[in-house]
C-alpha cells in the first residue's frame, strides 16, 4: 500500500506544479498587457511633448516678430522727427515723408 501513497504524493505534486505553470501564465500575459500599456502612454506623451514643443517655438517666434516690429516703428518714428528737426534747422519747409503713428 505505499506505493499507492507515493502515487498520491506524485500527483499532488503534479497538480500543483500545473496551478503554478496556470497562475505563471496569467502572471505573463498580465505583464504583457502591462507592457503593452506602458508603451502606449510613453507614445502619447512623447506625441504630446512634440506639440508643446512646436507651440512653443511658435510663441517664440510670435513675441520675438512682435518685439522686432516694435523696435523698427520706434526707430522709425525717431528717424522721422530727426529729419522733421534737421529740415527745420536748415530752414527748409519740405517735410520729408512720414510714416504713421504707431498704433
Amino acid at each position: 500500500m505505499a506505493w499507492v501513497n507515493d502515487i498520491l504524493r506524485a500527483l499532488r505534486k503534479l497538480d500543483s506544479l500545473m496551478q503554478l505553470e496556470e497562475s505563471h501564465a496569467k502572471a505573463s500575459r498580465r505583464h504583457d498587457e502591462l507592457i503593452a500599456a506602458l508603451a502606449e502612454r510613453q507614445t502619447r506623451a512623447e506625441v504630446r511633448e512634440e506639440i508643446v514643443v512646436a507651440k512653443a517655438e511658435a510663441a517664440a517666434a510670435t513675441a520675438a516678430s512682435a518685439a522686432a516690429s516694435q523696435h523698427v516703428a520706434d526707430l522709425a518714428r525717431r528717424l522721422g522727427n530727426l529729419e522733421a528737426r534737421v529740415a527745420q534747422l536748415e530752414g527748409t519747409r519740405r517735410q520729408p515723408p512720414r510714416l504713421p503713428p504707431p498704433e
